[in-house]
C-alpha cells in the first residue's frame, strides 16, 4: 500500500503541469452557441441558436462567421477528415 501511494504522489505533479489556463476572447457573434467543435489544436467550428456558423484557425483568438444559414437553429455540427 505505500509503495502505491508514493507512486501517486510522485505523478500527481506531473498531471498538474500540462494544465492550460481558460482565456476569456471576444466571439464576434452575440448569440448562443450551441455547439464547439475543434478539429485540431488550432481550427475549430462553432454553430448558435439562430444560424451562425463560424470558423478559427488560430485557436479562437480570430473567427471567421457565415451567415448563410441564418435564422435556422443550428445545434450540433459534426466534421471529418477526407
Amino acid at each position: 500500500m505505500i509503495r502505491i501511494y508514493i507512486l501517486l504522489l510522485l505523478l500527481l505533479p506531473q498531471g498538474f503541469s500540462y494544465a492550460q489556463e481558460w482565456q476569456l476572447i471576444d466571439f464576434p457573434v452575440k448569440d448562443n452557441i450551441t455547439k464547439l467543435n475543434f478539429i485540431s489544436d488550432d481550427t475549430g467550428y462553432v454553430v448558435t441558436s439562430t444560424g451562425y456558423i463560424a470558423r478559427t484557425v488560430n485557436s479562437g483568438q480570430d473567427w471567421m462567421v457565415n451567415t448563410s444559414m441564418m435564422g435556422t437553429p443550428l445545434e450540433d455540427i459534426y466534421l471529418w477528415n477526407l
